[in-house]
């Protein structure tokens, strides 16, 4: 098994520290770096201010890679698959500026469930236009932005009703047909919605990008030659605390 962790690279989300950005926490980059990550990824959201091209220059100097998440302040409102156009058309201009802030940040990807918003549950059949459309949408965002693309992660139902499973969201990329889009895999959510996690990676891993595990069987099936993997980053992420 040791030999093979070599294929991976490890890193930490900045919300095992805290849950916003300043330009004060570049010491939490340094003590990451010294415990070996060289991967970190940040948080962005509009009650976040700093300093990005700082903050840039720091982590290449580290030679860490950013990746980049709107986990703090989303509006509801900005929702690229939602019932009303407008907002529709919000959700769109809100990930395109989030992108060119990842992109001034110097982020190799932008980690989002981006096909909806997180905590919009729609308790109804779904409309047979939802899917198409939400592709649609997906296919207009800039793919020059930043160097690695987008990726996004299935969500437990709980969370949002649009891609629950990994068979979903690999349907879904397939259906925006994006040269950028990948998808990521979190054991956070699969374990309400996954029996076989083997089958699930496997069935990603022609666009499987990210993983977000910290189970051994995730590193067995990596480990695979069956499971070619587009990626670097591995996070051993477990459960973000409550902020």
């Amino acid at each position: 098994m040791r030999q093979d962790l070599g294929r991976f690279k490890f890193g930490a989300h900045q919300f095992l520290c805290k849950s916003d950005w300043t330009d004060a926490d570049h010491g939490i980059l340094d003590a990451v770096r010294r415990l070996g990550c060289s991967l970190f990824e940040v948080s962005l959201g509009d009650d976040v201010q700093f300093d990005l091209k700082r903050a840039r220059r720091h982590t290449e100097a580290l030679r860490i890679e950013l990746t980049v998440g709107p986990g703090n302040l989303w509006p509801q409102v900005c929702n690229i698959s939602a019932d009303e156009p407008h907002h529709r058309q919000l959700g769109l201009a809100w990930h395109k500026k989030i992108l060119e802030q990842a992109a001034e940040l110097g982020a190799v990807t932008y980690c989002a469930a981006m096909y909806g918003h997180p905590g919009h549950v729609c308790r109804r059949p779904p409309p047979a236009d939802e899917l198409p459309g939400t592709a649609e949408d997906l296919r207009t965002l800039p793919n020059s932005l930043i160097a690695s693309g987008f990726r996004w992660w299935s969500m437990s139902r709980f969370r949002i009703h649009l891609v629950n499973t990994a068979a979903e969201a690999v349907s879904l990329v397939q259906m925006a047909d994006h040269p950028n889009l990948r998808v990521n895999l979190d054991t956070y959510h699969m374990i309400t919605e996954e029996r076989d996690y083997g089958a699930a990676i496997r069935r990603v891993s022609p666009l499987l990008a990210t993983k977000r595990m910290a189970w051994m069987m995730a590193f067995r099936v990596l480990r695979g030659r069956d499971v070619p993997y587009l990626g670097t980053p591995l996070d051993p992420q477990l459960h973000k605390p409550n902020r």
